[in-house]
């Protein structure tokens, strides 16, 4: 199987993984598989994939994170202690 065809093929994991659990984490990994699949596509070496992928969901993954700090300091606070606690479980 080529190596692009590997990383989308773990892209619809994450995405199919994403639609039960109801939070963007996920998808921003998603993204991020997606884009190392494009950078296997284009033929870059195993190394470029992987810093392509980690490269573009890490500023994803911080971006919803503040998203979501931001609509929590929005909230009541027992509304924020029950969103922490499920989303530490």
């Amino acid at each position: 199987m080529a190596d692009w065809a590997i990383w989308m093929l773990l892209t619809g994991v994450l995405v199919g993984a994403e639609m039960f659990t109801g939070t963007f984490y996920l998808l921003m990994l998603a993204l991020g598989m997606a884009a190392g699949g494009f950078a296997a596509y284009a033929g870059l070496m195993l190394e470029w994939q992987l810093i392509i992928a980690a490269g573009s969901a890490l500023p994803l993954r911080l971006l919803c994170d503040a998203a979501v700090s931001a609509k929590c300091a929005t909230r009541r606070p027992s509304a924020i202690l029950t969103y922490r606690w499920i989303s530490a479980n």
